[in-house]
């Protein structure tokens, strides 16, 4: 393979230039799609928290309700619990 001349050099060194402006160019936009990727993650990130959040805030309900149910039915049937079942 021959020198390149001052020319030659010139133009490898312009499509080098060229090739690496794509590459960077390339690179920005993929940046751009992960970060726009990153940010929908986030946000279904959030969504799904505040789902969770919500459902536990039913369950603790829920929970407490049964809980006082439970508690107001022995309460009711406590007279039975020390009678026969002849009796009852």
């Amino acid at each position: 393979m021959m020198p390149l001349t001052p020319g030659g050099q010139i133009d490898e060194l312009r499509r080098l230039l060229k090739e690496s402006e794509q590459r960077r160019q390339a690179a920005e936009l993929k940046l751009a799609d992960r970060e726009r990727q990153l940010g929908t993650a986030r946000q279904s990130i959030a969504t799904q928290d505040h789902r969770i959040e919500r459902m536990t805030a039913e369950l603790a309900r829920l929970r407490g309700a049964v809980t006082a149910t439970v508690i107001d039915s022995y309460a009711l049937d406590f007279p039975n619990f020390f009678k026969s079942t002849s009796e009852r």
